[in-house]
């Protein structure tokens, strides 16, 4: 017992001189920082994985490697383009049958925004790329909007054209380099 007590007390005089050093603070705050880095490091761990969730490579399309990203917010479509520009990609362009059923599916059903826009020229409804609209999947009636409705938005039943502030859910979709290379090599 004797030599317990007269460790406890070594120990408690090495505390004090720790504490009257500084020495004490500094591991303490070592030992915060050390809780804090590996907090933040769950936390970019957690992000990276809703990430890799959220952005999707697609092989389903006939050999496209796109990348998809759809928001869970609600944005207008100036706004979700900028969203998608920002980060290497664009709206997404749906000009055949099977990317509109995979933009149906990827999007749960829920309505978004596409890369297509008629507001430089009524009624001349091109793709954020600058293409021209060949073929399209209107809903019944639509477009319909005159020059007040110059966005459009996909919903299950088809494509509806609405004012470009309202807002919408959004597709991005980004090019893969070889897609890339691909569409400028055969446009020569």
């Amino acid at each position: 017992d004797l030599f317990i007590s007269q460790a406890s007390l070594v120990f408690s005089g090495w505390t004090s001189k720790f504490e009257g050093n500084g020495i004490y603070q500094l591991l303490t705050k070592i030992n915060n920082l050390t809780e804090e880095r590996d907090q933040i490091l769950t936390k970019y761990i957690n992000m990276t994985n809703e990430r890799d969730g959220l952005l999707i490579k697609n092989d389903k399309l006939g050999g496209n490697h796109d990348f998809y990203f759809i928001s869970s917010l609600k944005k207008s479509w100036t706004e979700s383009r900028r969203y998608c520009t920002e980060r290497g990609a664009d709206l997404i362009i749906i000009n055949n049958r099977e990317k509109q059923e995979f933009a149906k599916r990827f999007s749960n059903g829920n309505e978004f925004w596409i890369g297509l826009t008629d507001s430089d020229k009524e009624g001349n409804w091109k793709w954020v790329d600058g293409s021209t609209l060949t073929s399209g999947f209107w809903r019944s009636g639509e477009p319909n909007g005159k020059s007040g409705e110059n966005c459009v938005v996909s919903f299950s039943s088809g494509w509806r054209d609405h004012p470009c502030n309202n807002a919408f859910r959004w597709i991005c979709e980004k090019k893969t380099l070889s897609n890339e290379l691909h569409i400028k090599t055969t446009d020569m």
